[in-house]
């Protein structure tokens, strides 16, 4: 899957669990450390459920999911015993661990 956002800390390139691919050096194997999904009507089954699944079972450490069919929603999950959970919003506010 291509998410709509990523990115790699310099310390997973360092460790190996990612790496440059040979033959094509615009691509990347491995798991990113953050993926990022925007909802859309065609896509939500596939960003709020399926990919969860697939990102997790990546090791994907942090997903975030933009949702704005309606009003705009922001879920933060993190990757907790290799199944996400909601960061909860501290007075409006949602903390990211990982950044």
């Amino acid at each position: 899957n291509e998410p709509d956002g990523f990115l790699v800390r310099w310390q997973s390139f360092e460790s190996g669990r990612v790496q440059v691919a040979p033959e094509r050096r615009s691509e990347l194997m491995g798991a990113p450390d953050f993926a990022f999904e925007a909802v859309s009507p065609s896509s939500a089954s596939k960003d709020l459920v399926h990919l969860r699944e697939v990102y997790a079972a990546a090791g994907v450490s942090e997903y975030w999911i933009a949702d704005a069919r309606q009003d705009v929603q922001l879920t933060l999950l993190t990757l907790t015993s290799g199944a996400y959970e909601q960061v909860e919003p501290v007075d409006g506010w949602v903390a990211s661990p990982f950044w």
